[in-house]
């Protein structure tokens, strides 16, 4: 569900960069805008809180995927 969210968070950031640009929209350059943007915050933002929950709340986490507490492949 998360990953969802960023995905289309990374469309939608991509899709406004897009409107705003003032460079002629290519199939390279639409391409281009929509790819970063998709690799930056679905990859990059998105990973950064997969990383919190793995080691801040990894009892949490843990225990909503089916893993027992305390098991070390948390960190």
């Amino acid at each position: 569900m998360l990953f969802l969210f960023f995905f289309i968070l990374g469309l939608v950031i991509g899709a406004i960069h897009l409107l705003r640009d003032k460079q002629p929209r290519t199939a390279g350059h639409v391409a281009e805008v929509l790819l970063l943007w998709l690799l930056v915050i679905t990859i990059g933002v998105g990973g950064l809180f997969v990383f919190l929950a793995h080691t801040v709340w990894a009892d949490s986490t843990a225990v909503s995927i089916g893993w027992p507490t305390g098991n070390p492949f948390q960190t």
